[in-house]
């Protein structure tokens, strides 16, 4: 699946739904239908958009980082509170187990865009009522973070691919819930970038564990 697939996409659903409101004409209520609709596929587009700007900048090393000692522990505190605003929707626990209190050399805005990304992954493939706990520790010169959810997992085939573009291990589901098939991606980068890694481990049914290593 490339890029050109992602942005034709919204943007066919989009011309279909305003060509059959213009074939009739409907009561206020229809209209508007048409217009929320519209405008879940603009912000899905412009999601994509960003996120496309942000791997081009990859591929040409046009990154603009700017690395700055990074307080982790303030940046995993507000993250936590983050993830708390975004699960109260689905009724989904967020937990923040462990907060080590590590200093390390990076970019705040960055590091920030990859925990969000993990802590948004998880909520978006939890079910109501389920949980996501986040946790944060110094681990043999790295600092070890780590976002557990209890979702629906990922068919242990499918793990070597999670990290690739466009990517998607349920496609319709994935749409449903406004995925892009970037967000793993990006994370991945921004973990090199900070000369990291990051791990996948998950069981159908019961849920996901994505561990990130940076070094101190």
């Amino acid at each position: 699946m490339d890029a050109s697939h992602e942005l034709r996409t919204p943007l066919t659903i989009m011309r279909g739904e305003v060509e059959l409101a213009l074939r009739s004409t409907k009561d206020p209520e229809e209209y508007r239908r048409v217009l929320v609709s519209n405008l879940e596929e603009l912000v899905r587009l412009s999601s994509i958009v960003e996120s496309l700007m942000t791997m081009s900048k990859a591929d040409f090393s046009q990154e603009d980082v700017q690395y700055e000692e990074v307080h982790l522990k303030d940046l995993i505190a507000e993250l936590y509170e983050d993830g708390m605003i975004i699960a109260l929707k689905k009724h989904i626990g967020v937990e923040l187990r462990k907060n080590e209190d590590v200093v390390i050399v990076g970019d705040r805005l960055r590091l920030h865009q990859l925990l969000l990304n993990l802590l948004d992954n998880a909520i978006k493939y939890t079910p109501e009522y389920g949980h996501v706990y986040v946790a944060s520790e110094r681990q043999n010169g790295f600092v070890k973070v780590e976002v557990r959810d209890t979702g629906v997992g990922i068919p242990r085939n499918e793990l070597k691919k999670v990290f690739d573009r466009f990517y998607r291990v349920d496609k319709a589901r994935s749409r449903e819930m406004g995925g892009s098939g970037l967000g793993l991606a990006i994370a991945k980068w921004i973990v090199e970038l900070h000369r990291g890694h990051i791990e996948v481990e998950s069981e159908p049914g019961k849920g996901s564990t994505f561990t990130v290593y940076l070094p101190l």
